[in-house]
C-alpha cells in the first residue's frame, strides 16, 4: 500500500481486500449513482477471490478530498507479462464494461496513481470513454481492437411492459404474448432467487443450461474455473436488494432456463443465461427477457442493457446501441520501447487481417481446418 497527496485530493493504492474493506460502502455508492452494475464491489471483490489470475496483484485505487470522503475507485489488478507489470480492470475478461469511478476532479489522481504501469489493458470500455487518455497520458500508444456492439432498451417513458411491447414489431409482441400462454397453460413459472441458498440453488442449473448452449461450440468464456462461486458470493450480497436477479423459468419440476441480471442505479444488465432445447416451443430466452424488462420498468430503471455482441435476438428488443473496444494503452514513460515491442506481434496479426478480404478469410479457416483434421 502506498500513497500520495495533489492539492485537495489524496490517493492511495491498497493491495489487500482487507485494507480496501473501509471503502467498500462508499466504492458501491458510486457505482450505484453511475448506473454501473458491474463495478459494485461486491461482483469485482468476488472475482478477485475465485477467479482473478495466478500470482495476480491487488491495486485499487482510492481517492479523498480534503474531508477525507473517498470521491474515486479505480478497481485494478496487475499481472507481469514479458517482465512487464501489466495493469486490467477488474473481472473485464468476464463482464463489461467496467471501469473507474469517479466524481470531478478525482479522474486525474487515478491516472496519476496508475502511471506505474508499463502496460493497462483496458477491455469493454465505451468508445467515448475518457479513461484510456486519463490513464495512459495524452502521449500514450493506444492499440485498439474494433469497436463492439451492445445494444441497450432504453426504458424511460414506458409505464408498463405493454407500453415498452408497443414499441416494437407487431410479430415479436405476437410471438412473445402467444409463447408466455403457451408457458403458463401448460403450469410453467417464473421465479427470482432472493436468498443465499436459493441463489446457489439456481446457480446449479444456470451452469447446466448454460454450459449445454456453449458445448458444441468449445465452450463458454462466462464459466470459468471459481465463477460459480464467485456468483454465488456476489448474488448473496447483492440479492437483498434487488441488484442481482437470477431468474428461472420452471415447467414440469425443472429449471428450463435460467438468466442473470444485475442492477445499480437506474440501469440493469443482462449477464448470461442458457435454456434447454427441449422446450424450444416456448420460446424460454425470449420470454424471460421480456420478464426481466417488466421487472426492470416496475423498479424504475430508465436503461436495460443487453451485453456486448450482434446477436439477431438482441435487436429483436432495441435498435439501440452503444460500442464498446477493447484496448491496449502504454503509457510514455522508460519501459515504453519493450512494451510496444510486446505488441508487435498482435500488430502483424491486425494489420493482416485487415489486408485479407471477407471471402479469403473464410478460405484460410476452411483450409486450416482441413489440415488439423485426422487423415
Amino acid at each position: 500500500m502506498y500513497s500520495r497527496s495533489r492539492m485537495t485530493v489524496s490517493w492511495e493504492v491498497l493491495d489487500s481486500v482487507e485494507a480496501v474493506e473501509p471503502a467498500v460502502a462508499d466504492w458501491d455508492r458510486l457505482a450505484v449513482e453511475r448506473g454501473l452494475p458491474y463495478c459494485a464491489p461486491a461482483f469485482l471483490l468476488a472475482w478477485w477471490k475465485h477467479v482473478a489470475p495466478e500470482g495476480a496483484q491487488l491495486r485499487v485505487v482510492v481517492v479523498r478530498d480534503d474531508q477525507g470522503h473517498v470521491t474515486g475507485i479505480g478497481p485494478f489488478h496487475v499481472v507481469r507479462e514479458r517482465g512487464l507489470p501489466t495493469w486490467s480492470l477488474l473481472a473485464s475478461d468476464l463482464a463489461a464494461p467496467v471501469e473507474p469511478l469517479a466524481a470531478p476532479g478525482a479522474e486525474a489522481a487515478i491516472g496519476k496513481a496508475v502511471g506505474q504501469a508499463a502496460v493497462l489493458r483496458l477491455d469493454g470500455l465505451p468508445v467515448r470513454s475518457p479513461w484510456p487518455e486519463a490513464l495512459g497520458g495524452a502521449r500514450a500508444f493506444h492499440h485498439r481492437m474494433p469497436p463492439t456492439p451492445a445494444p441497450y432498451v432504453p426504458l424511460e417513458g414506458h409505464d408498463d411492459v405493454d407500453a415498452w411491447l408497443g414499441t416494437r414489431s407487431s410479430n415479436f409482441r405476437q410471438q412473445m404474448r402467444r409463447a408466455r400462454r403457451k408457458f403458463e397453460k401448460d403450469g410453467g413459472t417464473f421465479r427470482v432467487a432472493s436468498t443465499a441458498e436459493e441463489i446457489e440453488r439456481d446457480l446449479k442449473d444456470f451452469e447446466r443450461l448454460h454450459t449445454a448452449r456453449w458445448d458444441w461450440r468449445g465452450g463458454s468464456d462466462a464459466i470459468k474455473p471459481g465463477s460459480t462461486a464467485m456468483l454465488a458470493d456476489a448474488g448473496a450480497a447483492l440479492a437483498p436488494s434487488g441488484r442481482f436477479q437470477l431468474m428461472s423459468l420452471e415447467l414440469e419440476g425443472k429449471v428450463i432456463c435460467s438468466q442473470l441480471f444485475l442492477a445499480a442505479g437506474d440501469e440493469v444488465t443482462y449477464w448470461n443465461g442458457g435454456f434447454d432445447d427441449d422446450y424450444g416451443a416456448y420460446k424460454p430466452s425470449l420470454i424471460a427477457l421480456v420478464e426481466a424488462v417488466r421487472l426492470s420498468i416496475e423498479a424504475g430503471a430508465r436503461r436495460f442493457d443487453l451485453g456486448p455482441g450482434a446477436q439477431e435476438y438482441k435487436y429483436r428488443f432495441s435498435d439501440t446501441e452503444d460500442q464498446l473496444v477493447w484496448q491496449t494503452v502504454i503509457p510514455r514513460g522508460p519501459r515504453y520501447a519493450a512494451a510496444r515491442a510486446t505488441l508487435a506481434p498482435q500488430q502483424a496479426k491486425r494489420a493482416l487481417a485487415d489486408r485479407l478480404g471477407e471471402e479469403r478469410k473464410e478460405k484460410l479457416k476452411r483450409l486450416l481446418r482441413r489440415s488439423t483434421q485426422p487423415s
